[in-house]
């Protein structure tokens, strides 16, 4: 073998398009960079799940990720700006996601720069990750585990079978019993596949499972205990990756470009790890041991071997569980029916067995690297080669010493203080004066501008009148009417003259008679009168003046249209100041320092210019406005507040109690202004924590495991409930150790709520 044949092989590099995925669960986001090339999907780099708890956090923690993500790459073209988001179910709505989560997502591309060219849901693209890597449909259970609730996804086939969401409780088994007595499963599923965003708690979660009694459940046909495997977090990017490629360019194969023995080694199902190991049974490797012994094949091609030779060499142990054939599956199956005798002792066993294989693997792989260097360059070399060894173990230890850091969050019961009083706050003064509940506050004026369209609702009648003559007919002495004399028609239906009238005097036998042009009062075709009718005069009676028409009246009509209300008018008014104040609060809170506090109630909104595109009654069918205003607003500062409660209740907190200033919640009732102060109602709801030292506690968990710690936080600390424990990076076995630095070490102090 020629030391060439074991140097990395230099590529000409092209330039390629990568993609993002983002993968988004309740309080956890992370990101992977992946490419298209020859038909395959290639996962090049993942990070770590970054945790987020609101909707600024979740851009915040998803930037956190997408920077991970790259710094891992040596080197690439372009940063990826196409983006496939995988999602939970209960984001999801008829196949979109609902507008409240679309509203988070548009936020992250829009601050990210990102282009979103789709999106998965996890246990979708677990199913067809799984079919990718088995070569057959999934049927399985699979189960998202959150700190808030878990989500439920049955698969028949590949198809999903049935869903549902419950909320979490103290027993991940009385949850998932629920979810399957929602769903009306009368059969177990054989297969449960479990993940969450941390991927730390999971091994908890599948021990409880495998302890469960699912005989207990009543209507549900239980044959045998289901088999649990665990997703990591790295495959749940690679699934979400594969969904993505696989819409885009029908890829149905994925591959990490980062891919080594180890990874192929990993299994997201962990049940091997309860298998028995005598360990007085390990002895010291022999120089001589060849690689063949422990599985590698030297010098000759796999994919060249025959059917029985591949079989040979892939063994269950080379292979990860989605890759088993039937045969192995049923044989876990079996032996599955005894996992829940397994005990913890036999779980260290096994654990030792891998360390113990690993070792052993380790010491033929150096010793073949320490004959082929001595081969070429002789003994002399040996000597500086094994300086080599040395520095290198002890860089890697000092890295393990220093490097690691961990995110430690200590959850306490706390004691609820809550106190009511009113303040008042001038935003001419800088210093508070405490005795007379005085505040310094800020008052912030925002012009804003903006218009907003309406639809036209109000109806106006158009149209002409209907005109015509008559003939007017006198008994007695000359008349003379003026124009505009009103005619009564029937049914109501009056006209009036057009210009003045005489009409000569006449007698019954012989009436006075003249005829006039009339005009109707009023639109509409009902007006148009046919000829015969017969009209009195106002004032008069009909015995002594009368008109008829012998013509049929003409000219009339009438319609409906849209025209502009004053009710329309008003509506848009208000509805276009609440958005302008909508709007400026927003930039306000964007503009607002880590200390400042915006009270809503005090808002106040001036008009400045206000311009409506019609009048009212006007014909239109829409009406818009243009509106600009000042939004005038209170601020006032976090610390300022939290001393002046901290002196009204200090007197009231318990002995061994502490009070900080993040425990402290207000709310606001904003009563008005007082001789140019604004006058506050505030109601203080304070947690009271133990009073415990983190410089202390940090001092004595150094370089302990994680659950040392946390029997330490147990015993030690008043009031302790839970902690969470992160850590970076997250080593493997007997190196998952807090940091060895204290200063490496952040501890939270917080109330379980």
């Amino acid at each position: 073998m020629s030391i060439k044949d074991i140097l990395p092989k230099k590529e000409k590099k092209k330039k390629k398009e990568y993609f993002w995925a983002l993968v988004i669960e309740p309080s956890w986001v992370q990101a992977g960079i992946w490419k298209i090339e020859a038909g395959n999907a290639y996962i090049l780099s993942s990070s770590t799940p970054t945790a987020w708890s609101s909707d600024s956090d979740l851009v915040n923690a998803s930037d956190t990720a997408l920077s991970s993500a790259v710094k891992k790459l040596d080197e690439m073209e372009d940063e990826p700006n196409k983006t496939v988001f995988g999602v939970v179910s209960s984001w999801v709505d008829n196949g979109e996601i609902n507008s409240e989560h679309l509203e988070k997502i548009k936020k992250i591309c829009e601050k990210l720069d990102l282009k979103p060219v789709g999106f998965v849901v996890i246990p979708e693209a677990v199913a067809h990750y799984v079919r990718s890597q088995e070569g057959s449909p999934l049927n399985a259970l699979v189960l998202g585990v959150f700190e808030e609730e878990i989500e439920i996804t049955i698969f028949s086939l590949g198809e999903i079978a049935g869903k549902e969401i419950v909320s979490r409780s103290v027993s991940v088994v009385d949850d998932l019993s629920e979810g399957l007595a929602r769903l009306k499963i009368t059969k177990m599923p054989s297969r449960f596949i479990i993940y969450d965003g941390k991927a730390g708690e999971l091994e908890e979660v599948r021990q409880t499972l495998l302890k469960a009694n699912w005989d207990s459940l009543s209507k549900i046909e239980v044959l045998h205990s289901p088999r649990i495997e665990i997703l990591d977090v790295e495959q749940k990017v690679e699934a979400v990756s594969l969904a993505g490629a696989s819409e885009l360019s029908e890829v149905d194969r994925i591959v990490s470009d980062e891919l080594d023995e180890e990874t192929e080694s990993e299994n997201i199902v962990h049940e091997k790890e309860t298998d028995t190991f005598d360990e007085t049974n390990l002895t010291e490797p022999e120089e001589d041991i060849s690689p063949e012994d422990f599985g590698f094949v030297v010098e000759q091609d796999i994919a060249g071997l025959t059917s029985d030779e591949e079989k040979t060499y892939m063994t269950n142990d080379n292979l990860g569980s989605l890759n088993m054939d039937s045969t192995h599956k049923e044989d876990v199956l079996d032996d599955k029916k005894q996992t829940e005798e397994v005990t913890e002792d036999t779980f260290v066993k096994g654990k030792k067995e891998k360390i113990s294989k690993v070792k052993i693997a380790l010491s033929g792989i150096f010793g073949k690297i320490k004959g082929l260097i001595r081969d070429i360059f002789g003994k002399r070399i040996l000597v500086i080669g094994v300086g080599v060894f040395i520095l290198i173990l002890g860089g890697l230890f000092a890295l393990w010493w220093y490097v690691p850091k961990a995110d430690i969050t200590i959850y306490l019961t706390s004691q609820q203080l809550e106190e009511n009083f009113t303040i008042f706050t001038d935003p001419e003064i800088t210093e508070p004066d405490f005795s007379e509940s005085l505040l310094p506050g800020k008052s912030v004026i925002k012009k804003v501008e903006g218009e907003r369209t309406t639809p036209a609702t109000g109806v106006k009648v158009v149209g002409d009148k209907a005109t015509g003559e008559v003939t007017l007919y006198r008994v007695g002495s000359d008349l003379n009417l003026n124009s505009g004399t009103v005619l009564n028609g029937p049914n109501g239906l009056d006209f009036a003259l057009d210009e003045n009238v005489s009409i000569a005097s006449g007698s019954a036998g012989s009436p006075g008679e003249t005829k006039a042009r009339v005009t109707a009062l009023d639109l509409g075709a009902e007006y148009n009168l046919a000829s015969g009718t017969t009209f009195s005069v106002e004032d008069y009676s009909i015995s002594d003046v009368e008109a008829r028409n012998e013509e049929s009246f003409s000219g009339g009509s009438s319609r409906e249209i849209s025209a502009v209300s004053e009710s329309d008018k008003v509506s848009l008014k208000d509805e276009l100041t609440d958005e302008l104040t909508k709007k400026a609060i927003e930039e306000i809170k964007g503009e607002l320092s880590v200390n400042e506090m915006l009270i809503e109630d005090s808002i106040e909104a001036d008009e400045i210019d206000v311009s409506f595109s019609h009048d009212v009654g006007d014909e239109a069918t829409t009406l818009k406005l243009e509106m600009s205003t000042n939004v005038n607003i209170l601020l006032i500062d976090k610390n300022t507040l939290a001393n002046f409660a901290r002196e009204l209740l200090e007197d009231k907190i318990p002995e061994k109690f502490v009070l900080r200033n993040e425990q402290i919640r207000s709310d606001f009732d904003y009563q008005g202004q007082e001789d140019d102060k604004y006058v506050l109602g505030v109601r203080v709801n304070a947690n009271l924590l133990p009073a415990i030292e983190p410089e202390e506690i940090k001092n004595t968990i150094t370089g302990k495991y994680p659950f040392l710690a946390e029997e330490y936080f147990k015993e030690e600390i008043p009031g302790f409930v839970r902690a969470e424990i992160i850590l970076e990076p997250i080593l493997p076995g007997r190196l998952k150790t807090l940091p060895h630095v204290s200063d490496n070490i952040e501890i939270e102090i917080a109330s379980e709520r």
